[in-house]
């Protein structure tokens, strides 16, 4: 598994931006990011992203 570490301002950011792009498809993305930059398991992120 990689491990990614995403500074805190990043996260932010992602926060935003995973509500409010304008593309479904990226938003969808955002969140997955947003999910992993803060430590979610797969499982979790699955579950949260409804993938």
């Amino acid at each position: 598994m990689i491990k990614a570490t995403i500074p805190l301002s990043e996260q932010e950011q992602l926060s935003t931006l995973r509500y409010s792009h304008p593309n479904k498809t990226v938003r969808h993305r955002f969140s997955i990011l947003y999910f992993k930059s803060l430590n979610y398991s797969h499982e979790e992120i699955e579950k949260n992203s409804h993938i």
